[in-house]
């Protein structure tokens, strides 16, 4: 699992987290000037993901489920892709929580 951060043809700066095999799990809300403020709200994600309180549990307007990514005050940070089970979902937040803090960054300047 490992983040990366790339650059819309804006100029902001966004980031995804992602598996191995390059498979999306969640990516950030927000846009960054830079990429040293990309690499801080990755800092903030891997500080927050230990916590369930940091994973909001939803489902769509079809019931499938995914989770969104929430500060203390309930501001959405990030969201993840739609599961086609909770337990899916389950495993994954799971595996967030124990890989986010050791995952690594790629930065893509294209």
């Amino acid at each position: 699992m490992y983040f990366k951060i790339y650059k819309e043809s804006v100029g902001v700066f966004r980031f995804e987290f992602e598996t191995v095999h390059g498979s999306f799990l969640f990516k950030g809300i927000g846009a960054f000037r830079s990429v040293d403020h990309c690499m801080k709200g990755i800092t903030y994600f891997k500080s927050q993901s230990m916590y369930d309180s940091f994973f909001s549990r939803e489902t769509d307007s079809g019931d499938n489920p995914y989770f969104l990514l929430v500060d203390q005050a309930g501001k959405r940070l990030g969201i993840s892709d739609i599961y086609s089970s909770f337990t899916l979902m389950e495993q994954d937040i799971n595996d967030l929580k124990n890989q986010i803090y050791a995952a690594p960054v790629e930065v893509i300047l294209e």
